[in-house]
């Protein structure tokens, strides 16, 4: 998962190298979250937040699923990419966060797709942008934050499969290929299409690089938010 990239950084004594104590198998799944707040926030774009923060710097809050999770992650790197002063308020997990932005307890949270489809198709809560580089399958008329005003912007969750680092290279592309087959059955399209996520397999060294980019990317945004969890 997307938390194992941000562990170097978060856990001073972690207890292994997630770059050499594993074995890269295959991507399966991206996840994104979507930039969701109360509808009674004056601001129905990420350039309308933005200048609203600007104005009234720190007064603004998000709710996350807790320090250190995908969701506060994907709040400070927002803030820094467009140098807002969000603030971040830690819940224990995504749903009592979703639950008080759609209370109006807290101004907005980075939801996962699959929690804040409802709200958003009820009213009760208004998105603003996907965290991800293309748009949600999910929620196809929301626009992505890169493209709605934060150039650069990607963060989400994601889901692959690992083996202990010195597994047997031909183990490694048997699992490789198994997890294509399962990803391809109907069966497998028709979940990922209802979760929200999207398919995301490839070859173990394509993950490889995918993984060793995302610890440097996390990396620098939990030492930018200064969080380090014993």
């Amino acid at each position: 998962r997307a938390a194992l990239s941000s562990s170097p950084a978060v856990y001073a004594k972690l207890g292994y190298n997630v770059l050499t104590d594993l074995a890269p198998v295959s991507l399966i799944v991206k996840q994104s979250n979507v930039l969701v707040v109360h509808p009674s926030l004056p601001a129905k774009t990420i350039k309308e937040l933005i200048a609203l923060d600007k104005s009234s710097p720190n007064t603004l809050n998000s709710a996350s699923a807790g320090v250190g999770s995908s969701n506060h992650l994907a709040l400070v790197l927002f803030n820094m990419l467009s140098h807002a002063k969000i603030g971040h308020v830690p819940y224990k997990g995504a749903a009592p966060a979703v639950a008080d932005t759609m209370g109006g307890h807290v101004h907005m949270t980075f939801a996962p797709v699959a929690a804040a489809v409802p709200p958003v198709k009820s009213h009760k809560l208004r998105a603003l942008g996907i965290s991800s580089v293309k748009r949600s399958k999910a929620l196809p008329d929301v626009p992505t934050i890169n493209e709605a005003g934060v150039p650069g912007y990607e963060a989400g969750g994601w889901n692959a499969m690992l083996a202990p680092a010195g597994t047997p290279r031909d183990i490694v592309l048997k699992v490789n290929q198994a997890v294509h087959a399962a990803l391809a059955s109907p069966r497998a399209q028709q979940l990922l299409a209802k979760s929200g996520a999207e398919e995301a397999a490839g070859t173990p060294e394509e993950f490889g690089s995918f993984l060793k980019a995302e610890v440097e990317k996390w990396g620098k945004v939990v030492k930018a938010a200064g969080i380090k969890l014993k």
